[in-house]
């Protein structure tokens, strides 16, 4: 049996959500948005997808995260200036941000490819 290629596709109640080869995505598609039904690779032009690797990078040569780099770069400016204020929330933060990268990259993925910002 196959696995399933990543993209859009009805989950069942008529509704688009994006399975990335794995698991579903938790954002639907706006009807008629770019990319619907299309591979993983159909990302919006005007939102390209973030690299985990950039994300990492940012929060490592960024005083060990606790700039809060990795989160503007996500596009969570929040989230980047709570990270600023608090020096990554004393370091609690950026321990969490070493396991959740991945996941918070995958979920702007998502967004952006659905024309979310």
């Amino acid at each position: 049996m196959t696995a399933q290629p990543a993209g859009w596709y009805d989950d069942g109640t008529g509704r688009q959500r994006w399975w990335d080869g794995a698991a579903w995505g938790h954002y639907a598609a706006p009807a008629g948005a770019p990319g619907v039904g299309a591979p993983a690779s159909a990302y919006n032009a005007a939102l390209p997808p973030k690299d985990v690797a950039a994300a990492y990078a940012f929060m490592l040569f960024t005083l060990i995260g606790v700039a809060g780099v990795q989160h503007f770069y996500l596009g969570k400016i929040g989230r980047g200036i709570l990270w600023l204020l608090t020096f990554g929330l004393l370091g609690i933060g950026t321990i969490v941000d070493l396991f959740t990268l991945p996941s918070q990259t995958k979920t702007i993925n998502a967004r952006r490819a659905a024309g979310i910002r």
